[in-house]
């Protein structure tokens, strides 16, 4: 199941969170920018997705979680 919170986002690229990473959302999301950059020509960029883990970091001074110890994944588009 997916959903969108904006607390603690503070990237304009952020489009929602997942607690699985076979959430259908993001094949979806997927699916969707395989169509739109179909449709890209000449110097402009394509899109992708990045997905973050997120949950309880190693350590404090942790920059991210690592995938072992994610709970849920934010998805991004890049």
């Amino acid at each position: 199941m997916a959903y969108v919170t904006y607390k603690n986002r503070f990237s304009s690229n952020y489009r929602f969170t997942c607690k699985s990473l076979d959430d259908p959302e993001i094949a979806n999301l997927k699916e969707i920018l395989v169509k739109r950059n179909s449709f890209i020509y000449g110097e402009q960029k394509t899109q992708g997705l990045r997905i973050r883990p997120r949950g309880p970091r190693p350590s404090q001074g942790a920059y991210d979680t690592s995938w072992e110890n994610a709970t849920h994944y934010d998805v991004y588009i890049r």
